[in-house]
């Protein structure tokens, strides 16, 4: 399940300077999504 790359990278995300990350985050969660694990 997907759900635990979320679980994971949500506190990194949350952080300061991760924020200014966002667009490489949004295309990284795009490329999970598309993918798929289940």
């Amino acid at each position: 399940m997907a759900t635990r790359y979320w679980i994971a990278a949500l506190p990194v995300a949350d952080d300061n300077v991760a924020a200014g990350k966002t667009a490489l985050w949004a295309r990284l969660q795009d490329a999970i999504s598309r993918h798929s694990f289940d």
